[in-house]
This record gives structure tokens, C-alpha cells and sequence, in this order.
């Protein structure tokens, strides 16, 4: 039997859902109002509705201007500059992560060091204790 869904089904699902590519940018855009972004500028700044989905660029469409077009762009760019600050950001992040991590590796070998010397230390303490003693019941 198979899992792959009917041809019809997947065109169904397609238009129920439709996606449209802009200069190899995938979007998509809402079936529920206000459920991709709730912010007023991306809603002004989205140019893409079930009526229009797809741009006619270079042709005439009254429901997608150039400017539409300059918007999108304008949009895009932005988003691509925001997605470079935060790659900048992770990046920072991840060097400082690996530094932390270095950083406690070194205080743990530090730490068992210090338990070894504590342990010898207790030892040598419970033998000088035990001698001690010993010393003590034979002047007594």
C-alpha cells in the first residue's frame, strides 16, 4: 500500500495553502489573519494576498506595483541584514560558549586535583590521629 498522497489531494492541500517565490525567496502568506505576524508594518508591507499570489513583475497589474515590488524589496533586504546580525550574534555566542566550556573543563581538573590532596591530606590526618592517640595511652 502506499503512503504517497493522491495527486488531486496534494493540489487541494496547494491551494489551500498557496506559496509564492520572489527572486528565490520562499513566503507565504496567512489563511488566519494576523497568524504569520501580528506587527502593523509587516502587515502594511505585505504585498502578497490570496487574490494576487503571484507578482507580475514587468507587466501590467493593477494590484501589484512597481512599488510594490520596491516595498517587497525594501522588506527583504531588511530581513536579509537582520538575518546577518543574528548569524553575527550566534557566531559570538557559539566562541563564547566554547570559552565557558573550556573554562569550567579547567575548574573541574582543578577541582578533582584539590579532592585528591583533600583525601591524602584527611589520610594523613587520621593516621597523625590514630599515632596521637597512641602516644597518649602509652604516657598515660
Amino acid at each position: 500500500m502506499s503512503t504517497t498522497p493522491h495527486p488531486s489531494a496534494f493540489s487541494e492541500e496547494r491551494l489551500a495553502d498557496p506559496v509564492t517565490e520572489v527572486m528565490g525567496v520562499q513566503s507565504a502568506y496567512p489563511t488566519i489573519p494576523c497568524s504569520y505576524s501580528s506587527t502593523p508594518e509587516f502587515h502594511r508591507e505585505n504585498v502578497f494576498t490570496k487574490q494576487n499570489p503571484t507578482p507580475y513583475v514587468g507587466e501590467s497589474n493593477p494590484d501589484f506595483t512597481s512599488k510594490d515590488v520596491n516595498t517587497a524589496n525594501k522588506r527583504l533586504n531588511m530581513l536579509q541584514h537582520q538575518l546577518h546580525v543574528q548569524q553575527v550574534d550566534l557566531e559570538q555566542s557559539y566562541r563564547t560558549c566554547n570559552d565557558l566550556q573550556e573554562r569550567i573543563q579547567s575548574l573541574m581538573y582543578k577541582v578533582s586535583e584539590r579532592e585528591e590532596v583533600l583525601s591524602r591530606l584527611s589520610t594523613e590526618t587520621n593516621k597523625l590521629k590514630c599515632r596521637y592517640e597512641q602516644l597518649f595511652l602509652e604516657v598515660s
